[in-house]
């Protein structure tokens, strides 16, 4: 989450209380630290001598993505994110927090081993992500899985089924393939009663057919993001006898913009305004706000079933705004988007 664009004064951030949470419905026993994304990331660094059991505070790490910092919490007034920024006033909200690279696998690779992309040499979803040639830096989940903590995570932590499963205790539960192109058959769910809509199987269409927008009369559950809530709640209330660190990762917002109706009708569309900042950042690389590297084929109009040719890497910053699928009053968001960061970069 590029949180410069909401903030270019200067690299202030507040501070709340950096008290432990309990969750109420799970009746933990243990407190619960609610880390967003980066906030554990310094502990990479350093090897701390083994706590008792007694000690250690469980972590619960959230992910979203494609989530930009237009949330209550940043002074954003026309959404309404009420439990984000309750979370958010017991911690430090951090204003001057940049991703790493402007994709998903590479950003995600930053954050969760501590390592810069010109380390890695990881810059685009299509080249893997070397592990073996970094095989001395743990990730995050693999470093509190070595100091007794139980690591589990759910949907999207690493990028789409990529996984790092030596960092895990138990397998990874990242949804079905492809989970990210999951709609709702609204014909099939349209004569049956609304509290059983849950009961009927969403769908996984192929990328190209996927509507941009679909907000469906269904519960929370019916998506996989109210089932993964579900689950992740299920597993701390399952551990709330053993140190844990949690990834629970939502697909969403990425597109397609998929939610049940009730969170669309919270914003009419005479409610809808324009970003405030609608131009990228002066001297951002030409890369950085092309976002169609993805779609980039030699065989474009086939594959991609488009009447439009894309540039491998665009040559000026008009054609980067052109064909990152954005006029020019956007301002740019990134893929692996954070609610908070650390303020010393990752090495």
């Amino acid at each position: 989450m590029r949180t410069g664009d909401l903030d270019h004064s200067g690299g202030d951030r507040e501070k709340g209380e950096a008290d432990t949470m309990k969750l109420k419905s799970g009746g933990f026993s243990r407190p619960v630290v609610r880390i967003l994304l980066a906030a554990a990331l310094p502990l990479l660094a350093t090897s701390p001598p083994a706590a008792t059991a007694g000690d250690l505070p469980n972590v619960l790490f959230i992910a979203a993505d494609d989530l930009r910092p237009l949330l209550g919490c940043y002074g954003e007034q026309a959404v309404e994110t009420p439990s984000i920024d309750r979370l958010a006033a017991r911690g430090t909200t951090f204003r001057r927090a940049y991703c790493q690279a402007p994709q998903c696998s590479p950003s995600r690779v930053s954050l969760m081993f501590g390592l810069r992309p010109d380390t890695t040499g990881h810059y685009s979803n299509r080249h893997p992500f070397d592990r073996q040639r970094f095989r001395a830096s743990p990730s995050l989940p693999e470093h509190f899985k070595n100091h007794g903590y139980h690591t589990q995570s759910f949907g999207k932590i690493y990028h789409n089924q990529t996984d790092h499963p030596e960092g895990w205790s138990v397998p990874s539960s990242p949804g079905r393939k492809r989970e990210m192109w999951e709609t709702v058959d609204e014909a099939a769910i349209a004569d049956v009663e609304f509290s059983k809509r849950a009961q009927v199987p969403t769908v996984i269409v192929p990328r190209n057919d996927c509507p941009a927008i679909q907000a469906p009369d269904v519960p929370d559950e019916t998506l996989y993001g109210g089932r993964m809530t579900g689950q992740a709640i299920a597993a701390m209330a399952a551990l709330k006898d053993r140190p844990f660190f949690l990834a629970v990762g939502y697909y969403r917002p990425h597109l397609p913009l998929v939610a049940p109706k009730k969170y669309f009708d919270k914003y009419p569309l005479d409610r809808i305004r324009l970003p405030q900042h609608r131009q990228p950042p002066a001297g951002a690389p030409l890369w950085s706000i092309y976002n169609s590297v993805t779609y980039w084929h030699p065989r474009a109009r086939v594959v991609w079933r488009i009447d439009l040719d894309f540039p491998k890497y665009p040559s000026t910053r008009e054609e980067a705004l052109r064909f990152a699928g954005r006029p020019s009053w956007c301002s740019g968001e990134t893929t692996a988007g954070t609610w908070a960061s650390t303020a010393p970069g990752p090495r």
